[in-house]
């Protein structure tokens, strides 16, 4: 229902929304086992870069929000290369 009703007020369609449960410490189960083989990719922007994210195959990203700042200074600190 939450996905659902997120999905609605950000006027997103429920086939782009994706729901997964963690199952940290349920018995038996695995935290971060690949839980699909879609090898999808979708490309997020975060200020002037660029990430390739997966939101089908894993239940996180690799891409949290709270290491904005850290990418961002790694950024400035590195050195420029075009490609």
């Amino acid at each position: 229902m939450m996905g659902e009703a997120l999905a609605k007020s950000l006027d997103v369609p429920m086939e782009n929304v994706h729901l997964k449960k963690r199952l940290a410490g349920i018995k038996g189960e695995k935290r971060y086992e690949r839980i699909n083989h879609t090898n999808r990719k979708i490309i997020m922007f975060e200020r002037d870069l660029k990430f390739y994210i997966n939101l089908s195959d894993y239940i996180d990203t690799g891409l949290f929000p709270d290491h904005r700042n850290t990418r961002q200074m790694v950024r400035e600190l590195s050195p420029r290369t075009d490609f």
